[in-house]
């Protein structure tokens, strides 16, 4: 995967400026939103048919977010929610919370026609759903998000 970087022989990956090195509590979670139409998603662990919960007991911390969009300007919004949406729906999320606002309103990460990689440190409480959905109407993107429970 392009901008995913093993670094030397220690297993570990490179993202965003942040090196994960315990790959076996590593969560990878995926999801895809294309336009106001489908513009929520539930992030997921690949291949699954369900929106990922935070294992009861446990907080996910996500570390990094890896996304491609194809659209130059377009926004997203990261979070989690009370509900599984599913994968680029138009369902709505129930009571999110957004990264990096304090109001939960706008928080937007911009995204262009390149991948992009970012740093965070943000903790999603015990049963609720890593989320992401479009800041503007025709984003489109697709979204790795790494993260690990404690």
């Amino acid at each position: 995967m392009p901008g995913v970087i093993n670094p030397s022989n220690i297993p570990s990956i490179q993202v965003g400026g942040i090196t994960i090195t315990n790959l076996s509590t590593t969560k990878t979670l995926v999801g895809f939103i294309s336009g106001a139409a489908a513009g929520n998603s539930t992030l997921r662990l690949p291949g699954a048919g369900a929106g990922y919960a935070v294992t009861v007991g446990k907080t996910l911390r996500v570390q990094c977010i890896y996304s491609q969009g194809v659209a130059t300007g377009g926004q997203l919004q990261f979070g989690y929610a009370d509900n599984d949406v599913g994968d680029a729906t138009n369902t709505a999320f129930t009571n999110p919370v957004r990264y990096s606002s304090a109001d939960n309103k706008s928080p937007v990460v911009l995204i262009a026609s390149a991948k992009n990689e970012i740093a965070v440190i943000f903790d999603i409480p015990a049963g609720k759903f890593p989320m992401i959905t479009n800041g503007a109407a025709g984003t489109v993107s697709s979204v790795q998000v790494f993260g690990y429970e404690f």
